[in-house]
């Protein structure tokens, strides 16, 4: 993954250079850190949310809790994971880009 290639990454210029500096490969490896730390929490919010969900019978109830609480968490959700789209090389990304949802699939 992106944080494991990018740590590796940080850990060789460290040995091939000690003298190197490298604020900005850490800079950005605790960035994406918080990110997907972000994005882990409100997956889980989401998977909780979707199961309560679930559990209600079709029709207004089910509507108003969607709109009132899936939602908001699907946004939460949403910001995180789109910078990190912004931030993690396209050979390592794991989800389709909104490019390649609107153009290629």
């Amino acid at each position: 993954d992106f944080v494991t290639t990018l740590a590796h990454s940080v850990n060789e210029v460290k040995s091939a250079c000690p003298a190197a500096d490298i604020c900005v490969q850490e800079e950005l490896l605790l960035k994406t850190s918080k990110l997907l730390r972000e994005a882990q929490s409100a997956l889980n919010e989401l998977k909780k949310a979707d199961d309560e969900a679930g559990k209600m019978p079709e029709g207004p109830e089910m509507a108003v809790f969607f709109h009132e609480k899936v939602f908001p968490i699907m946004a939460k959700l949403r910001k995180p994971i789109d910078e990190l789209e912004t931030i993690v090389d396209h050979s390592l990304w794991p989800v389709p880009t909104y490019g390649e949802m609107l153009y290629e699939i």
